[in-house]
């Protein structure tokens, strides 16, 4: 098949984020079944470019008017690189291909939705409002209206497009590379607690409570933070508040990245969408690193409280299971072990991108 994968970064990618990993390896996969892959992204200039089997749609280096001019151009370039190319399927993972999907009539190819996040229903700390909500609502509902496949990360986003639609939604869950699996023995003696992610959406508040409230239960704690973001001077200015030994590393490319998780005691993520599951933790667990992250409906679809993870509801709570992490090593080990193997057996990218092939044979 002729395949037409979109993204809504620029391309080639400049870092490794959750949905450039993830279009990565669907790339890889349907390009190891046989297919013909092209590849849709947006460049930092204002002229339409194409490259062999890459076509850029033009657009701005900053942020916002990149994602508002690819909104806005997508249907007038898509429907240009269609006629060029006549595909078969055309895959879309991002909102901002909305008002092309929104405006496809008749047509030969069948259409992938990847849904990655549900915009509109992302909770309150996201900031966005009502307003805005109920676009990206509009936006996200006429998307799936076009779909012949669907696809999402979980069962609790499954559960609300099931909400708007009676399409068969599939799930396609994240993953961790295959290379990345390593048994590691944490050197517990280090107590050192580390976060890898984006520092936006208030995402590290729980943590620093719960810092604040134990003060004497986790004396000896040492925090690394890994990443970058419009939050980080506001977590940088808080730490000098708090009598802890705090390390912010700022980006760091994700090998380098996965170096100081293995060196780590444990890992700590919040779940910034109440109906997400943050795509790092595949990579905690899969390095044998026990993790605390917060408790939703969508991280107790793979973390099992107490055997293969720690799931926390609140500062108070996190602090309390951070000091058990701390001082009882077999309770560690455990998790560290449980952790692994539920990642080794059921959440590597090579078993995803099986039932991925699996799934796209459906369409012929």
């Amino acid at each position: 098949m002729k395949i037409i994968l979109t993204t809504s970064r620029h391309y080639p990618f400049d870092k490794p984020y959750a949905d450039s990993l993830r279009f990565e390896k669907i790339l890889e996969a349907l390009t190891e079944a046989g297919n013909e892959i092209l590849i849709v992204g947006k460049n930092n200039k204002l002229k339409f470019e194409q490259k062999k089997n890459v076509f850029l749609i033009p657009s701005s280096s900053h942020r916002f008017i990149g994602e508002m001019l690819l909104l806005a151009l997508a249907p007038i370039y898509m429907s240009k690189i269609i006629k060029i190319t006549a595909p078969d399927v055309i895959y879309c993972y991002s909102i901002f291909y909305s008002l092309f999907l929104r405006y496809v009539k008749k047509r030969d190819y069948k259409i992938h939705l990847d849904i990655l996040g549900i915009e509109h229903k992302e909770k309150n700390k996201s900031g966005k409002t009502w307003l805005l909500s109920k676009i990206l609502a509009s936006l996200e509902m006429s998307s799936v209206k076009k779909a012949d496949l669907i696809t999402t990360v979980n069962y609790a986003h499954k559960k609300i497009i099931s909400g708007f639609t009676k399409k068969p939604i599939v799930v396609l869950r994240d993953a961790v590379e295959d290379k990345y699996l390593k048994s590691t023995k944490s050197s517990h003696n280090s107590k050192e607690l580390i976060f890898v992610g984006s520092i936006a959406n208030r995402r590290l508040d729980d943590l620093f409570r719960a810092l604040q409230e134990n003060n004497e239960k986790l004396s000896g704690l040492r925090v690394k933070i890994v990443g970058d973001g419009k939050d980080l001077d506001f977590y940088k200015n808080a730490a000098k508040k708090i009598n802890f030994s705090f390390e912010f590393c700022g980006y760091v490319p994700h090998e380098r990245a996965l170096g100081m998780i293995e060196r780590a005691s444990f890992c700590f993520s919040d779940d910034w969408s109440t109906i997400g599951f943050p795509s790092k933790v595949f990579e905690y667990m899969g390095m044998g690193k026990a993790s605390i992250v917060e408790d939703t409906s969508a991280t107790r679809e793979i973390i099992e409280d107490g055997k293969t993870g720690i799931l926390y509801n609140s500062p108070s709570d996190l602090g309390l299971k951070i000091s058990r992490l701390m001082n009882d090593k077999g309770f560690a080990r455990k998790i560290e072990s449980n952790a692994f193997k539920v990642i080794k057996f059921k959440h590597t990218w090579s078993i995803r991108k099986k039932e991925l092939v699996k799934i796209y044979k459906g369409l012929k």
